[in-house]
């Protein structure tokens, strides 16, 4: 594998088509979940988690409006996951070993034991997509009810995991740019 290497089938075209199992009952709010984990400096993009959750909400809303003689038609079609999106701080590609803290607490939510986690102890930031945030704010609701933590728009994402490897040159840059007008102010 070399650099900006691709899958031949990228995780974004599969997982919306994973067989969740969930219970068509609740349109399909229980079944599986899939948590994407990123590092605020992972050189993977997150933008593919976020991706993949929006096609899923997209499939979901689709489900959703289907009218019932469709849906009986599509009865053996399970619900596409729940997509959840996490973010470690201060954490590269091995954010296991960076952050074991806010990466165990990611693990635990993932797991459904976020309520295990001791009060004081870091948690991972949670993002969501635009189009879910969206929905949210239209049923009054919060994306997932059992976070007690804010979940974060895209924009906010932006800014997280723009992190140091992207802006290094410019941050430093900034930095010499600083000095050289106070050392002219000095004068």
């Amino acid at each position: 594998m070399t650099a900006g290497a691709f899958a031949r089938v990228p995780l974004i075209d599969r997982i919306p088509e994973i067989k969740s199992g969930g219970s068509d009952e609740n349109n399909g709010e229980e079944g599986l979940e899939v948590h994407f984990v990123y590092g605020e400096n992972d050189w993977m993009d997150y933008r593919g988690g976020l991706d993949v959750q929006r096609l899923c909400h997209e499939k979901m809303q689709d489900r959703r409006t289907t009218t019932t003689t469709t849906r009986s038609a599509e009865n053996n079609q399970s619900p596409p996951p729940k997509v959840f999106v996490h973010g470690v701080r201060n954490a590269g590609h091995l954010l296991m070993l960076e952050n074991y803290q806010e990466f165990n607490a990611a693990m635990a939510i993932a797991a459904g034991r976020e309520e295990d986690l001791p009060p004081g102890m870091s948690r991972s930031v949670e993002f969501v997509c635009d189009e879910v945030a969206a929905a949210a704010n239209a049923e009054g609701t919060t994306f997932r009810s059992s976070r007690k933590k804010v979940v974060m728009s895209e924009k906010d994402a932006a800014k997280f995991f723009r992190g140091g490897r992207f802006n290094r040159r410019e941050s430093q840059q900034q930095k010499d740019d600083d000095a050289v007008i106070v050392e002219e102010k000095k004068e």
